[in-house]
């Protein structure tokens, strides 16, 4: 280190006596100036000197990918591993993925070895990520690493008895992640859906192959479960999933297939469902779409994955060993329920299972769809108070006729014919005949009578009571209608309402045990999440039996039956036929005073309509 050191001195110049001043010498002014250039020198050297010892490059850092075999979803994989990766560790480390160090396996044991040992005896590569359920297991299986290793698709802890140590591997270069959720707690959830007492578990031959011991370790997981499961190996197509399912097997559980194509994963599942077999995913998503009937998906699954991963590289790349990070890895999950694929294979969900779950498909296609107009039309057609009082208004129509038809001629005739026997008639002398026979025919016309005719007139006004009366329980029947569809709407809201509620105070509960687990929270507050979710079950229940009230009451004003299933389709007031739609009405209902008088209005065109109909329905014979 280089010191700069300047001393000024000036001599006395008899310089002027206190009290009173003088401008400064030339010479002074000479100094000054050298003395502030030296120093703007001295800082700008300083600076210079310092500068390139303080900017260290970015150390490079070589990351290498192994894949289990071909899959649709490997390019997506390596997409966000990469981004994640290099967003985190920007400015502090000089990351690469090198294409050479992307390698993809053939879904067998022995090419995940091999990869796995080709990149870890790589000197150009300094990291390795096992995106791989094989993969992930044979580097958790290995003695000594050499260098880090993560390993993200680890599916269940104990099935696979990898290291385990406080909540991390414990092992030198080793960092995992345990995906939430184990086959235990899946197969529990897919019990909730529907009761099984043997079911399949389809699972890629090659971790049959890896994992020897994986029925007996999964059945000291399962034991006291109250069922029974066996492993059925899948190999690259679908027909070796098929020929060796168990033809006792009552329920299907399916690991990730990733080894089939597209094409071979619908003709499995389309298999299964043929089967009548219900079937529960091990990750959802597309399989869902497949035609699976349930699954417990995770939001976000792979892109919240790919984020940890990049976390645990980064925390290995500033220094901490892999073996020490957690393996702990939460992910929000739901229930979801394909309602097709059951209606497809005869299977009804449990209420329970039915309570959270998210529905795809609720609605049976070719259902009919009904919407506000049509259920007020249908009310007031086929209601049977209506039909009723039709039957009574056609049958009152009668008297009105038979009063007529007493001012009208009354036209009387009668005819009798006698016959004896020939001795009868001889013994009468020629005063009895044999045969006889008179009729008579009497026509009678009132002339005038104030009775009848007064009883015309009142046959008249009670036929037309009758009529108004019916024309009113129709427009009465319509405002019912009208009421109760708006009801449904309202309660299946409500439905949606309370379910969000309930799912929001799941993920609290799940953030405060989180908050427990690290010791920002007290397990007060895990209770207090606890006991939310029990309320917001109930007022769940609650607005759902609403919901079907809503329903059954629909059904009843439009004579259907009572649990019949429908599509509700909302109300605007931007729908057609609104009033409040049509643009002529603008301006009428701003204020008070102009609401009263487009009321009257609307009013007496409703009545003029509603005697326009009535006179054109009245039949000609009850006209004056």
């Amino acid at each position: 280190m280089e010191t700069l050191s300047i001393e000024i001195q000036a001599g006395d110049d008899g310089g002027p006596a206190p009290g009173r001043s003088r401008a400064p010498s030339a010479q002074g002014r000479t100094l000054r100036a050298l003395l502030i250039g030296l120093l703007f020198v001295g800082i700008a050297a300083g600076a210079s000197a310092q500068g390139p010892a303080s900017e260290a490059r970015p150390r490079e850092v070589r990351i290498g990918i192994v894949v289990d075999g071909p899959w649709s979803g490997n390019a997506l994989l390596r997409e966000l591993t990469v981004r994640e990766v290099e967003l985190l560790t920007a400015g502090e480390f000089d990351v690469s993925f090198p294409p050479e160090a992307f390698l993809i396996g053939d879904w067998n044991l022995a090419a995940a070895q091999r990869n796995l040992r080709q990149l870890l005896e790589d000197p150009e590569v300094d990291l390795v990520v096992t995106w791989g359920l094989l993969s992930s297991h044979v580097v958790c299986c290995l003695g000594d690493i050499p260098k880090p290793v993560v390993a993200p698709v680890i599916i269940d802890l104990k099935i696979q008895d990898l290291p385990y140590l406080s909540g991390r591997s414990g092992k030198k270069n080793l960092s995992y992640v345990e995906l939430p959720d184990t086959l235990a707690d899946d197969l529990g959830v897919f019990r909730s859906v529907v009761s099984f007492e043997r079911v399949a578990i389809l699972v890629n031959s090659a971790l049959l192959e890896a994992v020897p011991e994986l029925f007996d370790r999964t059945a000291a997981v399962l034991s006291g479960a109250g069922f029974e499961f066996q492993y059925v190996g899948v190999g690259a197509d679908a027909a070796s999933g098929l020929e060796a399912l168990p033809e006792d097997a009552d329920a299907v559980f399916v690991w990730p297939q990733f080894q089939l194509s597209r094409t071979e994963f619908q003709r499995l599942v389309d298999g299964l469902n043929e089967r009548a077999l219900p079937t529960f995913s091990g990750i959802g998503g597309a399989d869902l779409e497949a035609g699976m009937l349930a699954s417990s998906v995770a939001e976000d699954f792979f892109p919240r994955l790919a984020r940890r991963v990049a976390i645990n590289v980064q925390r290995i790349l500033l220094g901490e060993e892999a073996g020490e990070i957690p393996i702990a890895f939460n992910v929000p999950r739901r229930l979801v329920i394909n309602m097709e694929t059951a209606r497809r294979i005869g299977v009804s969900p449990t209420w329970t299972s039915l309570l959270e779950a998210e529905l795809l498909h609720p609605v049976e296609s070719g259902l009919p769809v009904r919407d506000l107009p049509s259920v007020m039309d249908e009310a007031m057609r086929l209601n049977l108070e209506v039909v009723a009082r039709e039957r009574g208004v056609e049958a009152s129509a009668e008297n009105v006729r038979q009063a007529q038809a007493a001012l009208r001629p009354q036209v009387t005739a009668s005819a009798s014919a006698t016959q004896v026997d020939s001795d009868r008639a001889r013994a009468g002398g020629g005063t009895v005949a044999e045969r006889s026979w008179t009729g008579s025919l009497v026509v009678d016309q009132v002339v005038y009578s104030d009775a009848r005719a007064g009883n015309v007139e009142v046959q008249k006004r009670v036929q037309e009571g009758a009529e108004w009366d019916l024309e009113s329980l129709r427009l009465d029947l319509a405002l019912d209608a009208a009421v109760a569809y708006l009801d449904l709407l309202r309660a299946e809201t409500l439905v949606e309402v309370q379910r969000n509620n309930l799912q929001l105070t799941r993920s609290n509960l799940e953030l405060a045990e989180t908050r427990r687990a690290i010791g920002s929270a007290a397990s007060g507050e895990v209770y207090r999440w606890e006991s939310q979710i029990a309320a917001d079950r109930q007022a769940l229940i609650d607005a759902q039996a609403r919901r079907q009230v809503a329903a059954i009451a629909v059904n009843r004003l439009l004579h259907r039956p009572l649990e019949e299933e429908f599509a509700a389709r909302p109300v605007s007031l931007e729908d057609r036929g609104m009033i409040l739609s049509e643009a002529r009405f603008e301006g009428f209902t701003e204020t008070p005073a102009r609401f009263g008088v487009f009321r009257e209005f609307m009013v007496g065109e409703g009545l003029a309509a509603l005697r326009a109909r009535l006179s054109a329905r009245v039949p000609q014979a009850l006209a004056p």
